[in-house]
């Protein structure tokens, strides 16, 4: 064969082997974006669902308890009287005055006077006797018999009743009073409050009554 055929010949096959080339490359590419882009996506989607699948912690914020103050008992030193033959002892304030008449079983108690007298009715602010009633029913009938009505009931107590008592009739002496009852050995302490202001002072000692051996 003439050289210069050869020659062409060949010129003639290398286009083609490029043209053969250049489209088998044009092919390849977008295969590989795609699979890149497979890529990408199952990436993403597995970040998003780890995201997804972590607990969510929420920052929470315990409030502090606030201790709520201990409350005070007035009561703590007050002095304390005892009934041994009746079997109870309850409190009065430290700085008052105090007179156990023993023979009538009457504790007279009084924030102003240091001489209390234990005369047959003492009109000292506060007195706790013994009565001879054996219940709060036989107490309030006595009462009447004297002329004297209860005006108002209250039970402060597991164990105290107090009533506001007054006269039926205006009548010399005071016309009301109020009294704190405790059933107590086969009858009843009284309290008796013949100065209102001290009513809250009355409740307050019925607080501190105890039965003792």
């Amino acid at each position: 064969m003439d050289p210069n055929q050869a020659s062409q010949a060949q010129q003639s096959v290398n286009p083609t082997s490029a043209s053969v080339n250049n489209y088998g490359g044009s092919k390849l590419i977008p295969i590989i974006l795609g699979i890149g882009a497979v890529v990408i996506i199952a990436i993403g989607a597995y970040t998003l669902g780890t995201k997804q699948s972590q607990p969510v912690v929420q920052n929470s914020v315990q409030a502090t308890p606030i201790p709520s103050p201990t409350p005070v008992d007035e009561t703590a030193n007050w002095k304390t009287y005892t009934n041994t033959k009746y079997g109870f002892s309850l409190k009065y304030p430290n700085d008052w005055f105090s007179n156990n008449c023993e023979g009538n079983e009457v504790l007279l108690l009084d924030p102003k006077e240091q001489i209390l007298s234990c005369a047959k009715e003492p009109l000292d602010p506060i007195v706790v006797s013994i009565d001879t009633a054996k219940t709060a029913d036989e107490y309030k009938n006595k009462l009447e018999k004297v002329g004297f009505r209860i005006t108002n009931e209250e039970t402060i107590s597991s164990s105290g009743i107090f009533y506001s008592v007054e006269k039926s009739e205006p009548a010399p002496g005071p016309n009301k009073f109020s009294t704190i009852i405790v059933p107590v050995s086969m009858n009843i302490v009284l309290i008796t409050i013949n100065d209102q202001e001290y009513e809250f002072t009355a409740k307050q000692i019925l607080s501190t009554f105890k039965f003792t051996p």
